[in-house]
């Protein structure tokens, strides 16, 4: 009698052989198309990179800038006509915008698709500063900015003082000058009786009796000097009272430790 037992046994011992033969045959395949993958992506850097590098400078990405155009921008960052992407040094390129007074802060990045990132922080004037006959931009930390043609509003005060006979732009006024005014465009700031809006002037000419003035009256307010935190809240809690009187109040003086001085037109 034949053995079919064997027969079968044989048979199912020869599955686990060809089963791994296959998998062998895949994992090979697999191997072998990885490998040719990454051999093409080899291939085409070593065919792109040299080009990229050495081609012209194509593309300058500029970020952050709302006051300065990207004209301006291009041109302080020197870029020579063929100028290539391995020629860029953001340093340089960083130092050459920071000549621009109105940039605060500037990064450059190389984009090896793209070209260069430019991101930059640029001033924040605090307010107008009037000089004889011309009128800058001041920032908090004194420095003189010219003002810059474009289409944004600005709603800031002007600082006045009349003692000033001239300043650049790109100068830091002493900030003796300016820190009664800094410290009264920072309490307005918080003030939500008497916002910074409200203001149109702050008069420092004579540093013991600064002035500010009102709009859209034109009220005038003393304020003398110092305790100018204490002598606007007064006007604040003052303020509803004296809004029955507000078109025919000449001035009000905060000099007064007692309370609010105001003066009537006649």
């Amino acid at each position: 009698m034949k053995d079919y037992k064997s027969t079968f046994n044989k048979s199912n011992n020869n599955k686990p052989i060809q089963k791994t033969i296959l998998e062998l045959g895949f994992r090979r395949i697999l191997k072998i198309s990885v490998s040719i993958c990454v051999f093409c992506f080899i291939l085409f850097l070593l065919i792109q990179i040299p080009g990229k590098i050495t081609s012209p400078l194509k593309n300058i990405m500029i970020h952050g800038n709302n006051i300065l155009d990207k004209t301006t921008i291009a041109k302080y960052l020197g870029v020579y006509p063929d100028q290539s992407w391995f020629d860029i040094d953001p340093y340089v390129f960083s130092t050459r915008l920071k000549q621009l007074n109105w940039v605060d802060t500037v990064i450059v990045r190389k984009n090896f698709w793209e070209g260069i990132d430019v991101t930059i922080t640029e001033r924040s004037p605090i307010a107008f500063l009037r000089v004889k006959d011309k009128t800058w931009f001041i920032c908090e930390d004194g420095l003189i900015l010219d003002l810059i043609q474009q289409k944004k509003a600005w709603d800031l005060p002007v600082i006045v003082n009349d003692s000033l006979s001239e300043v650049r732009e790109g100068e830091y006024l002493n900030l003796e000058l300016l820190s009664d005014a800094v410290d009264i465009i920072k309490l307005l700031n918080k003030n939500s009786i008497l916002p910074i809006s409200t203001i149109s002037e702050i008069i420092i000419t004579d540093p013991i009796n600064i002035k500010l003035i009102s709009i859209p009256y034109g009220i005038e307010i003393r304020l003398g000097y110092e305790n100018f935190d204490l002598k606007l809240a007064r006007l604040s809690r003052a303020i509803p009272k004296l809004n029955d009187y507000i078109h025919n109040i000449d001035y009000i003086d905060l000099r007064h430790s007692d309370g609010v001085v105001f003066k009537k037109i006649h």
